[in-house]
């Protein structure tokens, strides 16, 4: 305890602003021991002894990791696969595999509060979202009421409630007929469903039925509605029934201090319920076609919020790994998968993004997550954002575009270059492409190797394109629009005509083709002697005679011509720059 994270751990990774500050992060280990349980061998805490009973029944991921790291966006991330609100949450499988009771809803939501700091939930993570709201998840609460304002009035009785609904559904259908609106027809549906939850509902809460060796199965809190205990109770009861997903929240997990005392309560509300739920379903034969998940949006620091203290301390925010259980619904059954570093920060073996839980999960359900498209307002909407899509097509499509530079460069090594530029140039652009091709197939690995891979290609981009632009357009073509030269003026009685006027003109304009490294045509432009000499199409200055001199002949071609002098994509010489030429 206490000992310092090393910061190549944490390598510059984000922090939240509760912890960002801190100048030192001490490590800690849990106050709770762990032991290895089952066949599976896994480790468990002893803060969950009856799950640690079951634990050849549920598969371990222990290296879940998200984007998010604060707890809004990150339940809307797990919920809706986006971290932006208006999405419906991927748990509405009724809209793609049907319902199978008419009388309740198909997507059940049923909240629990402990005694530990909790962030508060929201509806929008059970949201319909752009979907029409048939779709929406119904919230049950901990009021007598189970749902709240489904009993009628006093004064109504069934009879009068569905005459009035009758007559509403009447005129509703007249504003479909004008509007064509479909949110219309979803009400319609929506208070069909509430008359016929008015009876299915009161039957479905009561658990006065339910045996003793049930109860004691669950716990006596499963008898207090609103707890946990009584929430998983349901949760059984509601899935027998034939509704396709119930999600449970306890709130109480934010454990920035105080972590020990509160973990207690935390684990005891939720240990002895969720084995139960697990063992319950096994005996009545529904677990091998019901999915059981258990986790949260995001881990915990191994180092310590603030001071440490043997009996009180707290951890941060950590979406760089956390852990997750599954039974049921097609899981390998005790198994662990995924492994994180010797610090528990990092993961280093099978990592599992949330998109990818994601995916198993409709997978599990027999949805094929790659087919799973919604069209809405013009895009078609995935179960998985199209955002690493896009990621994995830009990075295949930057080492296809080095392949073919590389391919590019060696058919340049047919042309007129000398020198060690080219040779420089071709084996830094196969380096980058070699280690492109080698990053791509390692990026979704947990490698610590990687940044510095990544830095490295990023220079060997840099180099290799400072080159390739030194040989097509000269030496330090790029630096050349921020460097600043001055010019030094000469007395006129001093200049030489070929350095002080033409040199200039032929060093901007043409020397970049026609220069040691580069020798286009045989023909060398950077001193007096190679214009003489000229190249393979003869010589290129010859005295006194526009017509057998190259030069001059090249530069009033037209641009178009495939001869004109410079190329037509290269800065072209002025008026008064061709007229010193010529008197030259």
């Amino acid at each position: 305890m206490g000992q310092e994270l090393p910061e190549s751990i944490r390598a510059g990774q984000r922090l939240t602003g509760m912890t960002a500050g801190q100048s030192s992060f001490p490590l800690v280990g849990s106050y709770f021991p762990f032991q290895q349980y089952g066949e599976s061998r896994a480790w468990i805490s002893s803060l969950f002894p009856h799950t640690s009973k079951v634990v050849d029944d549920i598969c371990i991921i222990k290296s879940m990791h998200t984007e998010a790291i604060n707890h809004d966006p990150a339940l809307t991330f797990f919920q809706t696969g986006a971290q932006v609100g208006n999405r419906p949450s991927m748990f509405l499988v009724e809209l793609w595999i049907g319902s199978e009771n008419s009388n309740l809803p198909a997507f059940c939501v049923l909240l629990s509060r402990g005694k530990g700091n909790g962030q508060g939930v929201y509806s929008k993570l059970w949201s319909n979202g752009f979907l029409d709201a048939t779709h929406q998840g119904v919230q049950f609460s901990n009021s007598e009421d189970p749902v709240l304002y489904l009993k009628d009035p006093k004064s109504m009785n069934r009879d009068e409630r569905r005459k009035m609904l009758d007559q509403i559904a009447s005129m509703n259908d007249l504003s479909y007929q004008e509007f064509n609106d479909p949110q219309i027809s979803a009400k319609v549906q929506q208070y069909e469903m509430a008359f016929r939850m008015q009876t299915a509902v009161p039957e479905m809460t009561d658990v006065s039925k339910e045996p003793d060796s049930v109860i004691k199965m669950y716990g006596p809190d499963c008898l207090v509605p609103g707890t946990y205990a009584a929430n998983c109770l349901l949760a059984r009861k509601l899935s027998e029934s034939g509704v396709r997903f119930v999600q449970l929240y306890h709130q109480g997990w934010d454990t920035h201090d105080n972590l020990p005392n509160q973990m207690v309560g935390q684990a005891k509300d939720v240990d002895q319920a969720s084995a139960a739920l697990i063992t319950d379903l096994k005996q009545r034969g529904l677990l091998d076609e019901t999915l059981v998940i258990w986790g949260g949006e995001f881990g915990r620091t191994n180092y310590c919020q603030g001071k440490i203290l043997p009996e009180n301390y707290g951890r941060d925010h950590h979406p760089r790994a956390f852990s997750i259980w599954m039974a049921g619904g097609g899981v390998k059954s005790g198994m662990v998968y995924g492994e994180t570093d010797d610090f528990g920060y990092n993961i280093v073996e099978n990592p599992v993004h949330v998109h990818d839980f994601q995916a198993t999960i409709l997978n599990l359900m027999g949805i094929d997550h790659e087919r799973l498209i919604y069209k809405h307002l013009g895009r078609s909407i995935r179960s998985k954002q199209e955002i690493r899509q896009i990621g994995d097509l830009s990075f295949l499509a930057g080492i296809n575009f080095a392949g073919l530079t590389v391919f590019a460069g060696l058919i340049l090594a047919q042309e007129e270059y000398e020198g060690d530029a080219l040779f420089w140039h071709q084996w830094v652009g196969i380096g980058v492409f070699a280690l492109s091709i080698l990053l791509y197939f390692l990026r979704n690995k947990e490698l610590k190797v990687l940044k510095p891979m990544t830095l490295v290609l990023a220079c060997g981009i840099l180099v290799t394109g400072h080159l390739g632009a030194n040989l097509t357009h000269g030496e330090d073509f790029l630096l050349a629009p921020i460097q600043t030269k001055e010019v030094e003026m000469i007395a006129l009685s001093d200049a030489e005509v070929f350095r002080d006027l033409v040199q200039p003109i032929l060093k901007a304009k043409c020397e970049s083709c026609h220069k040691k490294g580069k020798i286009k045509g045989e023909l060398r432009m950077d001193h007096i002697e190679g214009l003489k000499k000229g190249g393979k199409s003869g010589p290129f200055v010859v005295a006194s005679n526009f017509e057998n001199s190259l030069l001059i002949q090249r530069i009033n071609l037209p641009q178009e011509d495939k001869k004109h002098m410079p190329p037509i994509n290269k800065p072209q010489l002025t008026d008064q720059e061709i007229e010193i030429l010529m008197e030259w």
